[in-house]
Parts: structure tokens; C-alpha cells; sequence
């Protein structure tokens, strides 16, 4: 009988963490993607009002 590969018994043990760490890095890139968007068409609208 084969035994359980280690890094799977690692991330069985870790699920909660390693899904917790994905949603914070997920949530940062998120709200740069919007404060960049956000300047973007700031700067955009600025340049109309010239």
C-alpha cells in the first residue's frame, strides 16, 4: 500500500491558510488594478476640461 505524498498532506493541513493567503494577494492586486484605472480616467477627464 502506497503511502500519501507529503506535499499533499501538507496542503490538506494548510488549506485554510494557503486559500486565505491567495484571497489577501488577490485583494491587493485588485485595488491597484482599480487605484490605476481610477487615475487613468481621472487624468483623462482632466485633459477634456482643458
Amino acid at each position: 500500500m502506497e503511502s500519501t505524498p507529503r506535499w499533499l498532506v501538507y496542503l490538506a493541513n494548510n488549506l485554510y491558510g494557503i486559500l486565505f493567503f491567495l484571497a489577501a494577494v488577490l485583494t491587493i492586486l485588485g485595488f491597484i488594478r482599480h487605484t490605476r484605472r481610477r487615475k487613468k480616467i481621472y487624468e483623462e477627464w482632466e485633459e477634456e476640461d482643458e
